[in-house]
């Protein structure tokens, strides 16, 4: 029991290094983020770091606010902030893919809104060698078949902007949590999603428990593209870091050219982009993905798609929030916003067509610099966290 709290305490103490901010960590109730609690409410104590419990009610099982009643009454009793997220547009019944987008909005919003920049999560090694299954078998490049990461970005957006996603028990079982959390004599919640054959989730859990061998070869899998994708995480955190430049317009200058989105796009039209750049006639943009790259003075410049851009409506005199994903609109104290006439003062060219058109009282903060630099220190925590 002490071996495994030892073990997270080093790795939080790692990461997390010395702070005051809370540290934000998602409980469902079941075994893994029930120890994942335990764990980390032992450290904290230690080291005398605020904790922040989220709790999401999908409202998908009648079960659920129970479930959560019952994480928050742990809560209470360890002296810790709890707070049950409800998913309030839930549909009668929604696909796992949409449930997940709408957990992990509801977690990073939490967080933010919290003061937490960092949201632990309760991943194991059992799911690990699942996603390792089922990406290979979806046919995932080399990078899926590491698996998921230690340390990530959130992947909602904006909701996730400025919250890093942390994995301390993804090189411990489930048996090992679930036997730590007898030796405390507490018991956990029994979700029966996670038996409804119905998933491929579930159906490839099911597999890999009645198949030692094929887990273990997933997991020897997982390690070997691990190393490879530890390596190409540094040299991509370096190049972000003194390569690459992002002005408050959100034009991005750097050596290469990468279309930025929502969505991908395909390994194809990525290397036809870069043909295009490297070519005589890179000088004219082109678009893939949301982005508009062309070659200025040497290097690639990219910005917003402006027919992208030109599809989002305007914001009105009384918006304030997320405007096309890259832009928070609010009032003139806006911390770090500029005026109407300071973004356009400082807009290069090929940025100005997918600027936000401002009235005269809002102010504009460009979040895309923001996004490098977090995408930067995933990379390089993760890399250097095995």
């Amino acid at each position: 029991m002490r071996e495994l709290e030892a073990r997270v305490a080093a790795d939080l103490d790692r990461w997390l290094t010395l702070g005051t901010a809370p540290v934000a960590l998602a409980v469902s109730g079941g075994s893994d983020s029930l120890a994942l609690f335990f764990l980390v409410l032992a450290w904290a104590r230690k080291s005398g770091r605020p904790l922040v419990v989220l709790t999401v009610d999908h409202r998908l099982r009648p079960e659920a606010a129970r479930e959560a009643a019952f994480v928050g009454q742990l809560c209470r009793e360890a002296g810790t902030e709890h707070r049950t997220l409800v998913w309030t547009d839930a549909p009668g019944k929604a696909s796992p893919a949409r449930a997940r987008r709408a957990r992990h909005a509801l977690l990073a919003s939490a967080a933010r809104a919290a003061g937490a920049s960092h949201l632990l999560l309760a991943h194991t090694e059992d799911d690990q060698a699942e996603t390792v299954l089922m990406r290979e078998r979806s046919g995932s490049g080399p990078s899926g078949f590491a698996g998921m990461r230690r340390c990530a970005m959130s992947p909602v957006w904006p909701e996730g902007r400025d919250v890093l996603l942390m994995r301390p028990c993804l090189d411990m079982t489930r048996a090992e949590l679930q036997a730590y959390l007898a030796a405390l004599g507490e018991d956990w919640v029994r979700d029966p999603t996670n038996d409804d054959m119905a998933h491929e989730r579930v159906r490839v859990r099911a597999e890999l428990r009645g198949d030692p061998a094929l887990k273990a070869r997933c997991l020897a899998i997982s390690r070997e593209a691990g190393k490879a994708r530890r390596s190409q995480d540094m040299r991509l955190a370096g190049w972000l870091g003194t390569v690459v430049e992002c002005g408050a317009d959100g034009l991005v200058a750097c050596d290469l050219a990468a279309a930025g989105g929502y969505r991908r796009p395909a390994a194809a039209d990525r290397t036809e982009l870069a043909g295009h750049l490297a070519g005589p006639s890179g000088h004219a943009a082109r678009t893939l993905g949301g982005a508009w790259a062309a070659r200025r003075h040497g290097r690639i410049h990219v910005s917003r798609d402006p027919g992208g851009a030109a599809r989002m409506p305007p914001p009105g005199p009384d918006f304030t929030g997320i405007w096309d994903g890259r832009f928070e609109i609010g009032g003139p104290g806006l911390a770090g916003g500029l005026s109407r006439e300071a973004l356009l003062g400082q807009a290069r060219p090929m940025a100005r067509p997918g600027l936000p058109l401002l009235s005269g009282a809002h102010a504009a903060r460009c979040l895309v610099a923001g996004r490098l630099d977090m995408a930067r220190r995933a990379l390089a925590s993760d890399a250097n966290i095995l």
